[in-house]
């Protein structure tokens, strides 16, 4: 599995490629939220995260929005 290394742009494009309709302040909401990849290093000023933590977050949040419908 591709084990990348992502920063917050790059969720913006994963998040979308799902078709979700997210902002950088959805992100930032998401970060809060228990089940968020945690970051695990840093280039720069941004964080890092696991770009297959993040995929499973994504589909994770599409099943808790299909369940609402």
């Amino acid at each position: 599995m591709d084990n990348a290394l992502i920063n917050r742009s790059q969720m913006l494009e994963i998040a979308r490629s799902y078709s979700l309709f997210v902002s950088n302040s959805t992100i930032h909401r998401w970060a809060n939220t228990p089940n968020f990849p945690r970051a695990v290093g840093k280039n720069g000023k941004y964080l890092l995260y696991r770009k297959p933590e993040f995929v499973a977050f994504v589909k994770w949040k599409l099943s808790e929005i299909e369940e609402m419908h």
